[in-house]
């Protein structure tokens, strides 16, 4: 932090770039807390500590790819689990009952129809809807950011997976035992329904990453 990584007209010409590549990648590198300008004699860009909100962003885009981070997301998942059902079950109607069958109805027949990728994102959009129940934004987005993780991560072992290696119904039976455990009111079964929503379970333990 603090050392000067040269002038923005260095470093086009060190990467061998347009003058609109670079301006872009400085832009974003700056969004990303990892580098600051400076103006005038002794100027240039800089590199920076970045805050913990910008390491945590970074976090998040390279977990997708690793294994022990997916490991990490999942363990502070269920660190957070019974926050986030209770805050849900503290906001939720009998609107939002409906549309969490509707949702799940979704589950069922992307399972029964073995479209994978469609049965992935109605399982993201589920819980994607159980998040927004509650009014606490920062909760709601850890957990979105980390199931974003989770199918990021599903999404990449699937391209690789053969299809004897894939199984919908350990996943699809987590989904319907949460949303009955909201119906019911029932606390516990539902934070033990959320802690099983795990992606990769819809993988054989064969073609499953092994623990962190």
């Amino acid at each position: 932090a603090g050392e000067r990584i040269g002038s923005k007209d260095d470093l086009r010409k060190l990467c061998g770039v347009s003058v609109g590549t670079i301006n872009e990648a400085i832009k974003l590198a700056q969004t990303r807390g990892i580098i600051t300008s400076r103006p005038g004699p002794g100027g240039g860009l800089f590199a920076c500590d970045p805050s913990p909100l910008s390491r945590m962003n970074g976090w998040f885009r390279a977990a997708a790819d690793d294994d022990s981070a997916f490991a990490e997301a999942v363990q502070i998942r269920d660190a957070i689990a019974p926050l986030l059902i209770e805050e849900a079950l503290h906001q939720i109607t009998p609107a939002d009952h409906v549309a969490l069958d509707e949702r799940l109805a979704n589950v069922r027949a992307t399972r029964e129809a073995g479209a994978v990728p469609e049965f992935v994102w109605a399982c993201w959009e589920l819980h994607a809807y159980l998040a927004e129940l509650g009014k606490g934004v920062l909760l709601n987005t850890l957990y979105l950011s980390i199931m974003d993780v989770g199918t990021t991560y599903l999404r990449a072992k699937l391209e690789t997976a053969a299809p004897g290696d894939i199984d919908l119904a350990p996943l699809a039976e987590v989904m319907e035992d949460l949303v009955a455990a909201l119906e019911a009111r029932d606390v516990d079964g539902a934070i033990d329904a959320l802690r099983r929503t795990v992606p990769t379970a819809i993988l054989h333990t064969s073609a499953q990453p092994s623990p962190a």
